[in-house]
């Protein structure tokens, strides 16, 4: 399965390790589960880490989460520019999507989340994505699937 997880997602598990987040990272495989980010969300996800950090709030664990998010993406290079967010800045998780023909987007983001129909889908040009809280993926994906 293809998925795009949002950096609070991702900083939600560097809090939490225990967490639900936590898991779904450690379920990235690159065969059965793998992550699509890009060069753009990287460097948020650095700079938001950044933050965190001065304040004290990465768990301990925060670099071993890291290190199996990254060995788990696949970095692209969105090609096709899309503007249906409300808030600018998360178009580039919509392109991250398209890209790397995404099944779903894992957020907790209200604009991204409002994007979504009743289906919790969403079209981008030819390509559906569900676009789902981390804990409705569980529930409806991947408690299905294991």
């Amino acid at each position: 399965m293809k998925v795009v997880m949002d950096t609070n997602v991702v900083l939600g598990a560097m809090i939490k390790p225990e967490g639900l987040s936590a898991l779904l990272i450690k379920a990235l495989d690159k065969r059965f589960l793998v992550n699509y980010t890009s060069e753009k969300a990287l460097t948020e996800l650095s700079l938001k880490m950044g933050i965190l950090a001065e304040k004290g709030k990465l768990s301990s664990e925060w670099k071993r989460i890291l290190a199996r998010y990254l060995k788990g993406s696949v970095i692209v290079a969105p090609s096709v520019r899309i503007n249906l967010s409300r808030d600018p800045d998360d178009n580039k998780w919509l392109e991250i999507a398209y890209e790397g023909k995404a099944e779903y987007i894992l957020t907790w983001d209200d604009d991204l989340l409002a994007l979504r129909d009743e289906n919790k889908e969403l079209t981008l040009q030819d390509h559906k994505i569900k676009v789902l809280k981390p804990i409705e993926f569980y529930h409806e994906v991947l408690k299905r699937r294991c």
